[in-house]
Formats: structure tokens, sequence, C-alpha cells
């Protein structure tokens, strides 16, 4: 059976400097992803927007877009550690 699952994301910011900042901590999260999955990413001012795409098992697919959600929370925690 052929089947195919896509998620679209946005997390919008405080400001573009906040969405650029999370969007190039990610890069290095991204270069290996698993096989059978692609994913996307840009910000446009003060969102980070994604798009993840898997035809392979929905198990490793949500581990891969938890992985990302979970990035993004560390990234945050970080820059707000060093904002205090």
């Amino acid at each position: 059976m052929n089947w195919s699952i896509r998620f679209l994301g946005k997390v919008k910011f405080k400001d573009e400097k906040m969405a650029k900042t999370i969007y190039f901590s990610l890069l290095p999260d991204n270069v290996n992803i698993p096989e059978g999955i692609t994913l996307s990413m840009d910000y446009f001012k003060d969102t980070l927007n994604f798009q993840l795409s898997s035809n392979i098992s929905l198990d490793t697919t949500l581990f891969t877009l938890n992985d990302l959600i979970t990035s993004i929370q560390n990234g945050l925690n970080a820059i707000s550690k060093v904002s205090e």
C-alpha cells in the first residue's frame, strides 16, 4: 500500500530576529533525516514555516516531527537563558 503524509507548520515568534535565530539553529539538525522523509523550512518576518513529508512509517514520521518541535523549544530555552 502506497501512502504519504504531509505536515505544514508555522511558528510565530516575537520578532524576525527570533525567527531567524531559531531557523539557523535548526539547519544543522536537518542533515540526518531518515530516508523517506523530507523537511523544508524557511522564515518570513516573525514566522518560521516548515513542511515535513513522509512515505515511511507513521512512528518514524511522528518521532521526526517531535524532534523538530523539541529542537525549536530547546532553541527558545537557550535564547531565554542567554537573555537573562
